[in-house]
C-alpha cells in the first residue's frame, strides 16, 4: 500500500532530528522551508496532499532528503528510510562516542572475542532495564503510589 505525503512527513520528522537532537516543530520545518506553519500542519495531518514542485523542494532540502521521496514510488522512498535509519544509527554512535567514557569503554572492547563483547552487551541491557526500573519506582515514590513502601 502506497505511504501518503502525510505519512512520509510524519516519518520525516520521526527520524529527522536538530542538532540538538530533538525533533523539529512545525515552525521550525516552516521557518527553514520558507512555508507557512499551518500549511505544514495541513501537509502533516494529511489535509492538503498535493505541494507545489517547489514546495516539495524546500521540504527535501529542509530534511536532506531528494525530492523524488515525495513524488517517487514507495520503492524509491524506502530505500532512502532505510539510508535515514543508517544515518540516525551513525549520529546515534557518533554523540556516543563523543563521551571520553564511552570512548575509553569500546576502546578495551576490542581485547574481547565476539563472546566477550556479546557478554557485555548483554550486561547493558540488564542495566539499562535496572535503571529504566528505578527511575520508575522513583517516580511513583515521588507521586506516592508505590505500595511496596
Amino acid at each position: 500500500m502506497a505511504r501518503t505525503l502525510a505519512e512520509k512527513l510524519r516519518y520525516l520528522l520521526e527520524t529527522v532530528k536538530s542538532e540538538r537532537g530533538d525533533s523539529f516543530t512545525n515552525a521550525e520545518v516552516a521557518a527553514g522551508t520558507g512555508l507557512s506553519p499551518s500549511y505544514i500542519g495541513y501537509l502533516i495531518r494529511g489535509e492538503r496532499d498535493n505541494p507545489t514542485l517547489q514546495n516539495a523542494e524546500a521540504l527535501a532540502k529542509f530534511f536532506g532528503v531528494p525530492v523524488v521521496y515525495f513524488t517517487a514510488d514507495d520503492d524509491a522512498a524506502e530505500r532512502i528510510d532505510q539510508q535515514l535509519e543508517r544515518l540516525r544509527s551513525m549520529l546515534k554512535l557518533k554523540r556516543a562516542m563523543q563521551r571520553a567514557d564511552v570512548e575509553q569503554l569500546a576502546t578495551r572492547m576490542l581485547n574481547l572475542s565476539s563472546n566477550g563483547v556479546e557478554a557485555i552487551a548483554h550486561l547493558v541491557e540488564l542495566l539499562i532495564d535496572k535503571e529504566r526500573d528505578t527511575t520508575r519506582d522513583a517516580i511513583t515514590d515521588e507521586v506516592g503510589r508505590n505500595p511496596r513502601r
